[in-house]
């Protein structure tokens, strides 16, 4: 993606904002592990959107008077101390050559807006867009306090919430984004694949890990959440974390992984037979759970919502389980159906949608389908999910190249 993809998102938010109003988006800053250790930097993903860039302790301001929106681009004043520890920082060409903003500044902002609101010229801007999220506990430190000084130096301006209006763009997705999302399910694929041709009797969850994500550390990606890997009765636990226990012959293996590429996250499951063959029981479960997700893909389309197509992933669940005599009434059908099967997918996993009322589906969007269901009593769960582009009169699976019909799978090992 290049600048004028960022610089499009920024023109796009600032036709949105009310005239008289300033914006502020805070690349974020790492937290602390231990010590003077400190955990990967994950840049937020608005302020991504928005400039492209993915260092810390960066700002960007954006202010609108008379219907012309500027544009400013914070850098933390230059360490030479810390850059001979921790190497160069960014400098503003570089930072003006990746997002497109033109007015790169090395300074600390927080009291340049303060003084400025609060200043004769500044009381122009009557709002304060800040992305700030809804949850307190958490948000930035750095953020609320910029909020609570502003609220004491400039009462007169309203603090109002940015991050309603960028969801609002990224919910519909760009080409660029989409080939982002293409990018990270191949390598999600690659992996897929590697850990399929080693899955064998007696090998633990946390070797079956590393071989779904060595292909892709290998090509220099990360991934876009914590890998999932959980054999037998751990299947049945839908955020396992990979352990020491050993898959044998007669368990399914769930996976639910993605890689990301450009930060654009994929977000596939898929349950394979450790033995390579389904037992009878397995096989009845693995094909409710896909002619559910075959019946929910005939649905996705523009003016459907995330809630129906989750809805009719429960009818499918209650009507087969109930004709195949595994329950009895609707209401046991709570004992094996454990989530929604529709989200959002881009730069976040659970990626952000639209606010307020029933979220529908609309060309561009990007979301999941993930039906499943769970049986502990019997020791495995079943989960299997794709990515799915809305097109103008229907859906695009963006994941066909990872195998799900049992054939395929059997034939595979």
């Amino acid at each position: 993606m290049d600048a004028s993809f960022f610089k499009g998102n920024r023109e796009k938010f600032s036709n949105l904002i009310e005239d008289g109003s300033v914006a502020v988006f805070m690349s974020g800053n790492p937290l602390r592990r231990s010590g003077d250790q400190f955990f990967p930097f994950e840049v937020d993903r608005n302020f991504y959107y928005l400039t492209g860039l993915d260092e810390q302790n960066l700002v960007l301001v954006i202010a609108k008077k008379d219907g012309v929106a500027e544009e400013s681009l914070y850098l933390p004043p230059l360490n030479e101390r810390m850059e001979r520890s921790n190497g160069p920082a960014l400098r503003p060409s570089e930072a003006s050559g990746i997002s497109g903003v033109q007015e790169v500044i090395y300074t600390s902002y927080e009291q340049q807006i303060i003084d400025y609101l609060a200043s004769g010229s500044g009381r122009a801007f009557q709002r304060l867009y800040c992305d700030y999220l809804t949850y307190p506990n958490l948000e930035n430190p750095q953020l609320l306090a910029l909020i609570n000084n502003l609220r004491n130096s400039c009462p007169y301006a309203t603090v109002k919430y940015a991050g309603s209006l960028v969801h609002g763009l990224r919910y519909l997705k760009q080409p660029a984004e989409i080939e982002a999302i293409r990018s990270a399910i191949a390598l999600t694929a690659e992996g897929l694949r590697n850990a399929l041709a080693n899955l064998a009797h007696g090998r633990p969850e946390y070797q079956i890990k590393a071989d779904f994500e060595d292909p892709i550390i290998r090509r220099n990606h990360g991934f876009g959440f914590a890998t999932i890997v959980a054999a037998g009765l751990n299947s049945t636990v839908l955020h396992h974390s990979p352990g020491t226990y050993q898959g044998s012959t007669g368990d399914l293996v769930l996976f639910d992984v993605g890689a990301h590429s450009s930060y654009y996250s994929a977000d596939i499951s898929r349950t394979y037979p450790v033995s390579g063959k389904f037992s009878d029981k397995q096989r009845l479960v693995y094909e409710i759970v896909l002619n559910s997700q075959k019946e929910c893909l005939a649905m996705m389309k523009p003016g459907a919502t995330l809630a129906s197509v989750s809805e009719t992933a429960r009818l499918c669940a209650i009507r087969d389980l109930k004709s195949s005599g595994i329950i009895s009434s609707d209401a046991e059908v709570t004992k094996h159906y454990y989530h929604g099967v529709c989200h959002p997918l881009g730069l976040n996993t659970h990626d952000v949608m639209p606010g307020g009322g029933e979220i529908l589906l609309a060309e561009g969007v990007v979301c999941t389908l993930e039906p499943g269901l769970y049986f502990p009593q019997w020791g495995f769960g079943v989960r299997i999910e794709d990515d799915v582009l809305i097109t103008r009169d229907g859906n695009e699976v963006l994941s066909p190249q990872i195998i799900k019909e049992i054939a395929d799978i059997e034939n595979s090992f």
